[in-house]
């Protein structure tokens, strides 16, 4: 079993200097990863907090949110399409990072957009993301 440590309980960008030490902190502690939250997608950021995690010996996993302004599932198609941009821009971050999971299951992967959880699977080989499921949260596991 492995264990981490959601970096939401200290910020939404840990890009900023005071971070280094403290995953320092959390790997003598005994934490094998951190889920970094991604709500402002920069790449180039999120590859070298990758490389300094990698230096570290700490894995990844990533968090991130939509909301009424890239809404996947709201009535304006601006704001589908925002959503769209941005879990784009999520999953390269993602692979910039070297991140397997974006929040979810062994099998699946999972956003909470408001009360709904969008389900989805990534086929890394056509880097291909194919949403499975979109249904209210309690109906979503």
């Amino acid at each position: 079993m492995k264990y981490g440590m959601n970096m939401l309980l200290w910020t939404g960008d840990c890009t900023t200097p005071e971070f280094p030490a403290l995953f320092e902190r959390l790997k003598k502690t005994g934490f094998d990863l951190v889920e970094i939250p991604i709500f402002d997608p920069n790449p180039k950021k999120l590859a070298a907090l990758a490389k300094k995690l990698d230096s570290i010996g700490l894995e990844r996993t990533a968090v991130t949110c939509l909301n009424a302004d890239n809404n996947l599932v709201g009535e304006d198609k601006k704001q589908r399409a925002a959503g769209v941009k941005h879990l784009k821009a999520v999953i390269d971050c993602c692979q910039a990072m070297g991140v397997k999971k974006l929040v979810g299951s062994a099998t699946a992967y999972r956003i909470r957009i408001g009360d709904y959880q969008v389900i989805y699977v990534i086929e890394d080989a056509t880097i291909t993301v194919t949403v499975t499921h979109v249904a209210h949260r309690r109906e979503a596991y």
